[in-house]
């Protein structure tokens, strides 16, 4: 606001701020009447990789709502409005911090803003959560978070600093020993931070960029002289990456020929359960020249989650931001017989990113693969198997033909999915985004998040899941890397599908 002085000791209230707002490309800002003015890029994150000082693709277009409780919406009379309009000006009651070093009017505060019950600004800054850091998991986390009042003219700035500290919630089957932590989302009034602790991962792919493992947050309470500061556990790894799975692999089943003490010539095959006591004799499979597999026949059902993210909503309520596969399907594996093995299996299946329990990016597909192997006496025999891979309506086809494996029975149904079944949060932690090696998790900005399908030299990217909903425009095929995009916490509007960095301002 600004006094505007009218005489007679009398003042008028005027509007005072920034009523520039609009997505930025190419060093322009696009006005909400179509017309540009000149704006620099709100910056990302940079990282020296390889030598060479990088943006990190996924951190252009970040965007936080930063709203103080009780500021009233701004009322124009029409005339005013219609000048503004006229002029792509858009006055709020709201700001955004842009861009990963969240810029507010052009000046990156490296930090966030905390509203306190006294509806005082504080800029909070905090140089642990520099994610450039690769951190060891075997001490906390912890560091100093600096309350410095924001928007005082004159002066130095009152400012506080707190201590904090925090697990790291990683702990698993297999030990974690170091990663990053990076700031995700800020609750608007400033009192809560999401931060992910994850692993980042940068190739030539529109990738997900980052493999998360936990999620901590940091609230601020009180007001900024006196505050209290904690951090903790919102979401540990053994909820981070999950699977439910309704399915038995069933027994081992050995089928071989007796190689132990007084076998005789030539050997004969026999075939028996892996679970028979095994001392020294025939029951020892060490004994044995043969093969191993599974028996199994009937209904296998799979979920795999793994969260992505976790959003607030424009209420500060967190959002769990979920990459999730439903797997459906039958599979037939019966027991060898002198003449070999034959086995199937079929199912179908969903890909989806859901927000808060919420659908809001989906693929789908089917599988189907079927294997055929025969005996020839005392040798591993000849087999043969086809599989059919079906992604977005698009058909894979694989087949393989050859001498069979002295060790194991060729089981395709089993061999595909087995990596899922048996190893699936191990397979959501470090590779959730190839399903089937045609479809991918990509990660356009912090608020912008979808998948996309491989096509013959081509992609398909389906509309991705934000804050507000799902991003408007249809599913779209292109050979060229699409892989910036922006969302708007003022309006939910969402930009994605860029060929180069977009952030909204």
């Amino acid at each position: 606001m600004i006094l505007q002085h009218k005489g007679l000791g009398l003042f008028r209230v005027k509007l005072w701020g920034n009523p520039w707002h609009g997505p930025v490309r190419d060093g322009g800002l696009t006005l909400p009447n179509a017309t540009t003015r000149a704006k620099s890029q709100p910056e990302p994150h940079y990282d020296f990789i390889s030598g060479v000082l990088t943006a990190i693709p996924d951190t252009w277009g970040g965007a936080h709502l930063v709203k103080v409780p009780g500021v009233p919406e701004v009322v124009r009379s029409v005339e005013e409005q219609a000048e503004d309009d006229a002029a792509g000006r858009q006055w709020r009651n709201t700001a955004v911090l842009s861009g990963d070093r969240l810029e507010l009017y052009g000046k990156p505060l490296d930090g966030w803003l905390y509203i306190d019950p006294d509806g005082v600004r504080w800029r909070v800054t905090c140089p642990d959560l520099e994610e450039n850091t690769v951190r060891s998991f075997g001490t906390p986390w912890s560091g100093t978070l600096t309350l410095s009042r924001f928007g005082e003219f004159g002066g130095a700035a009152e400012s506080h600093s707190y201590p904090v500290s925090s697990g790291w919630g990683v702990t698993g089957d297999v030990p974690l020993t170091s990663g990053r932590i990076r700031l995700e989302s800020i609750k608007p009034d400033g009192s809560a931070a999401i931060l992910m602790v994850h692993q980042r991962r940068l190739t030539s792919e529109e990738t997900q960029i980052r493999w998360p493992y936990a999620f901590l947050e940091l609230t601020i309470s009180g007001p900024g002289a006196a505050a209290t500061v904690a951090c903790s556990v919102v979401k540990a790894r053994s909820v981070v990456s999950q699977k439910v799975l309704d399915f038995d692999l069933g027994p081992d089943y050995l089928a071989g020929y007796y190689l132990g003490p007084g076998h005789t010539e030539p050997p004969s095959w026999r075939f028996q359960l892996a679970s028979t006591p095994t001392p020294p004799g025939e029951g020892n499979f060490a004994e044995w020249g043969g093969r191993e597999c599974k028996v199994f026949s009937g209904p296998v059902n799979l979920t795999l989650r793994r969260t992505l993210s976790i959003w607030y909503d424009a209420s500060g309520t967190r959002q769990d931001v979920d990459f999730v596969l439903d797997w459906a399907g039958t599979l037939d594996m019966p027991a060898p017989t002198e003449d070999g093995l034959v086995c199937s299996g079929t199912a179908s299946w969903t890909a989806a990113i859901q927000v808060g329990g919420v659908v809001r990016c989906e693929i789908s597909g089917a599988w189907a693969g079927a294997a055929s192997e025969t005996l020839d006496g005392v040798n591993p025999g000849s087999m043969t198997w086809t599989r059919t891979v079906t992604t977005d309506g698009i058909d894979y086809v694989e087949t393989v033909s050859g001498d069979a494996d002295p060790l194991s029975w060729q089981s395709p149904p089993l061999d595909d999915v087995s990596g899922y079944f048996t190893g699936g949060v191990s397979f959501i932690e470090n590779n959730a985004t190839v399903f089937n090696g045609h479809l991918d998790v990509i990660r356009y900005a912090p608020q912008v998040i979808g998948l996309c399908a491989d096509r013959p030299s081509a992609r398909a990217y389906h509309p991705p899941a934000t804050p507000t909903g799902t991003a408007s425009g249809a599913v779209t095929v292109a050979s060229t890397a699409r892989r910036y995009g922006a969302w708007n916490p003022f309006d939910g509007a969402a930009v994605w599908l860029e060929t180069s960095p977009v952030c909204w301002v």
